[in-house]
């Protein structure tokens, strides 16, 4: 008896009630969804539309241009959803600040002595003392 109910008290039986209850949630929410599905289905459509035109007259690569068309033909009605959630390729401001400040704590270290460079054997081409200035060179 008491095996029983330290079963019955662990978590193990309270996960699975839980799962339970989201599958009839889900259940439930989907048997109402269906009597709006003419209506969600043009808007989802209509929103894919949308979503095609700004991807054709966005200033992208094509390859990601082509990649995006085809999801959006081939999904009509999650393809602008899937575009509006992972379509967008800058990087959020927190990733933006995090890299920012990695830069900064980078930037000491791609430093070098000028006078290195200059004792640069004689013999070697120009093009190799360029790569020799990495550190100095600003990136865009």
């Amino acid at each position: 008896m008491k095996k029983y109910l330290k079963f019955l008290f662990s978590r193990l039986p309270f996960i699975v009630l839980l799962i339970v209850l989201q599958i009839a949630w889900i259940a439930i929410f989907f048997s109402k969804l269906t009597e709006h599905a003419s209506w969600i289905s043009s808007v989802l459509t209509i929103l894919s539309f949308f979503m095609f035109l700004s991807v054709i007259v966005a200033s992208e690569n094509p390859e990601y241009k082509i990649i995006w068309i085809i999801t959006i033909g081939v999904f009509p009605l999650i393809g602008g959803v899937m575009y509006l959630l992972w379509g967008d390729k800058r990087p959020t401001k927190r990733l933006n600040k995090k890299i920012h400040l990695a830069e900064k704590s980078i930037q000491p270290l791609l430093s070098q002595e000028l006078d290195i460079i200059e004792n640069l054997p004689k013999k070697i081409e120009a093009n190799f003392k360029v790569f020799g200035r990495y550190g100095q060179i600003s990136h865009i």
